[in-house]
């Protein structure tokens, strides 16, 4: 071999009538595990000839890196999916090209595994818009936009890579997922399964934070320890989740007035004996605060 000779590994599909929203689908791996440097690339061509290399043009192309995305390993099939809609109405050679550039006089470069190549219509991807609701400290119900259908869910605390996470299953466009730890950051993405075979891409990461114990009245701080007890904290570390929509429910402690209106944070006592209890409260210098008991 020549230093700087381009080489080139040709394999080309029958010729095919392109649809509207074609998607074309493989599974793929490499075979060797450092970087050596080569290009994989999807081409087509309208020319009648499939010989006819010069006629050809990419729509894709993957590094090393790229074919297997971390954290999957090397030797381990991942699919890919590449949108052809801008090619509906054309009838087409589609060819997977591996492409290597020497660097000195040995022969070098990385394989091409390809399975299960298949054209088949876009699955369309579901959009998360929508926070969770209702949201708690460790349940949260997961909402996106896609309508009825089987969907996959993976999620994980926020910075978790695909693939590492928790999966999940479900056949609306909703899922309760519980076992969540309170005040903490997750990532959640989705994706729909149309058929087998035939999956959407998955959603981008959707961000949501539980809440904390003492954001809302069915989630309280419990005071287990003895008495006296005290707490230093800020109710914008809980928000404002009590309600005033129902005056005297669960939802605002039992209140029927406008007293947890704003920021809030909500203890609970269960007295183990009968007797008086002194409850104070120390704003340290802010205003329109009180407790309500």
């Amino acid at each position: 071999s020549t230093p700087g000779e381009v080489a080139e590994e040709w394999l080309v599909m029958p010729r095919m009538a392109i649809r509207t929203n074609e998607q074309l689908r493989f599974f793929t791996r490499q075979q060797l595990v450092n970087n050596q440097g080569t290009l994989y690339e999807i081409r087509v061509s309208q020319n009648p000839d499939p010989t006819v290399r010069a006629d050809y043009q990419t729509v894709r192309t993957y590094t090393e890196l790229e074919l297997n995305e971390n954290p999957i390993p090397y030797n381990q099939y991942n699919e890919k999916l590449i949108s052809l809609n801008s090619r509906a109405g054309q009838t087409l050679y589609i060819a997977f090209v591996k492409v290597y550039t020497q660097p000195g006089e040995e022969e070098n470069g990385d394989g091409w595994l390809i399975d299960n190549v298949q054209l088949a219509l876009e699955c369309p991807r579901p959009s998360v818009t929508l926070n969770p609701d209702p949201i708690e400290a460790t349940t949260a119900n997961l909402l996106w936009n896609g309508g009825v259908g089987n969907y996959e869910i993976e999620y994980g605390e926020f910075g978790f890579v695909r693939g590492t996470g928790i999966p999940d299953t479900s056949t609306t466009n909703s899922k309760l997922i519980t076992g969540l730890t309170a005040g903490t950051k997750y990532d959640f993405y989705v994706r729909k399964i149309c058929s087998d075979g035939n999956a959407s891409e998955w959603s981008p990461a959707f961000l949501f934070v539980t809440l904390e114990y003492g954001a809302r009245c069915a989630e309280p701080i419990e005071i287990t320890e003895a008495l006296p007890y005290s707490d230093q904290s800020n109710t914008l570390v809980y928000g404002n989740w009590v309600t005033q929509t129902t005056p005297g429910s669960a939802s605002t402690c039992g209140g029927t007035g406008n007293y947890l209106e704003s920021l809030d944070v909500v203890y609970r006592y269960v007295a183990t004996e009968t007797g008086l209890i002194s409850i104070s409260m120390n704003p340290f210098g802010v205003g329109n605060t009180g407790v309500f008991v």
